[in-house]
């Protein structure tokens, strides 16, 4: 980049490519630069180790295969506003890592080409998607089996879980489960609508909030082949006691 008097930043969520505006004694402007034939490349580290966990659309086996973004699609075109093939990142921006043996000494978590032109973006994006499950929180404490009429609210939507539901557990535990009606997005970022109530009654706002904002399921210990249904399209839940 030195050559082309152009400078990169990184920061936690994104990189900055910036450039002189006076170079070999030359004053320049980005469109300048962008008539330039140049192919910029990156390697991508990944230090967010949990991620796999709570992101969507990915393969579950990953092994000797790296995410591979480009800004030129597969027919010579340029894309527009994100680097991979879909809407999202997906199975389609992967490639083997025996594509990429003569670049790199250790297997990197992904590679970006950047090839400049004059319609290049000031803003390119990377999205991944957000995995979904169904969450289920069982009532386990005794006071918490004690409750009258209790139900799992979200407070911003104002839907409940399904429930109350009997549930045996091992060495001969009973438990009162909920389970939300469709699956819900895993995120780095909390949800933070969820809240146990009780003498609850469809429609009536008068009910005792026990606790305010619920616990979400831990992001760094799912399995990244947890899947929303089983072979006999059973649901498969994220279970959180209470």
């Amino acid at each position: 980049m030195r050559n082309y008097g152009l400078i990169f930043k990184s920061f936690p969520d994104h990189f900055t490519v910036m450039y002189d505006t006076e170079f070999a004694g030359t004053a320049r402007s980005r469109e300048m630069i962008l008539q330039e034939d140049i192919t910029m490349n990156f390697r991508l580290n990944l230090t967010d180790f949990a991620l796999y966990n709570y992101t969507g659309n990915l393969p579950s086996a990953i092994n000797n295969a790296i995410f591979y973004f480009s800004n030129v699609a597969e027919d010579g075109s340029f894309k527009k506003g994100t680097l991979h093939q879909e809407d999202f990142v997906s199975t389609k921006d992967f490639i083997d890592a025996a594509a990429t043996k003569d670049r790199y000494f250790s297997l990197p978590f992904g590679h970006v080409d950047l090839r400049f032109h004059q319609q290049l973006e000031k803003n390119m994006e990377i999205k991944f998607a957000a995995r979904s499950v169904y969450w289920q929180y069982i009532l386990l404490a005794g006071h918490m089996k004690d409750l009258n009429a209790p139900a799992i609210f979200n407070k911003s939507t104002r839907r409940v879980f399904k429930g109350p539901e009997i549930v045996h557990l091992p060495e001969n535990r009973t438990g009162i489960a909920f389970v939300s009606e469709e699956p819900m997005v895993l995120n780095s970022e909390p949800n933070r609508f969820l809240q146990l109530v009780e003498n609850y009654e469809a429609g009536n706002d008068k009910y005792k909030i026990i606790m305010d904002i619920l616990p979400n399921p831990d992001i760094n210990i799912i399995s990244q082949n947890f899947s929303t249904e089983n072979s006999n399209g059973e649901k498969n839940v994220i279970t959180i006691i209470l």
